[in-house]
């Protein structure tokens, strides 16, 4: 969509198939016990899955999420530009963050807004998990040793947890809404997912 390429974000997956799911395996999704480190999401994940329905697979996962004002601005950015965005006043298990961004983070001028505040919110709080698909600021996250997943990771976790019976269809939507996603890295989430390839 015009108003994620105008903001200038670089939604290309070029990290690999594992680093979709966790970046670090201390950090797992349970469904037995509340978590008590923060999911800090930003944009983008929450804009496709929107697109694809399947918002409600982040409360499926992880009980509550936090979203910096930063993400909301941008979110109500979109919705001016006349983009379908999640209405968060109607979700109540997104809980909106005030954060002061990082030095560090904030000199960093390759990355938006809300990806400042969400790696901000990260350092804060080294033991949550960051919902990132912008490359640039995963490779932040992973050069601070942040735990992350992505959208694709999301999906897994979703079908490893029963929540989706098939990735294959979903990976196709997803595209379908501008997500830019390699055949290699295509095939090798349906692999993961025990799936056939395209």
């Amino acid at each position: 969509p015009n108003w994620l390429e105008l903001a200038g974000w670089s939604f290309w997956p070029a990290w690999s198939a594992s680093a979709c799911l966790l970046s670090i395996s201390a950090w797992t999704i349970s469904r037995k016990k509340p978590r008590l480190s923060p999911v800090i999401c930003n944009t983008s994940p929450l804009y496709y899955l929107h697109q694809l329905n399947l918002l409600p697979l982040l409360p499926a996962l992880f009980g509550s999420i936090w979203v910096p004002q930063a993400v909301c601005d941008e979110l109500a950015q979109g919705a001016k530009t006349g983009c379908q965005i999640p209405d968060l006043a109607q979700n109540p298990w997104i809980v909106a963050q005030s954060v002061v961004l990082d030095p560090g983070i904030a000199a960093l001028d390759h990355l938006g807004d809300g990806e400042k505040a969400v790696l901000s919110l990260g350092l804060l709080h080294p033991k949550g998990l960051l919902i990132l698909d912008d490359l640039a600021a995963r490779q932040t996250a992973e050069q601070n040793s942040l735990n992350l997943i992505g959208t694709l990771g999301i999906l897994l976790a979703a079908k490893k947890q029963g929540h989706l019976n098939e990735i294959g269809p979903v990976l196709h939507d997803l595209t379908q809404q501008g997500f830019h996603l390699k055949l290699d890295l295509h095939n090798s989430i349906l692999r993961r997912a025990g799936e056939p390839e395209i």
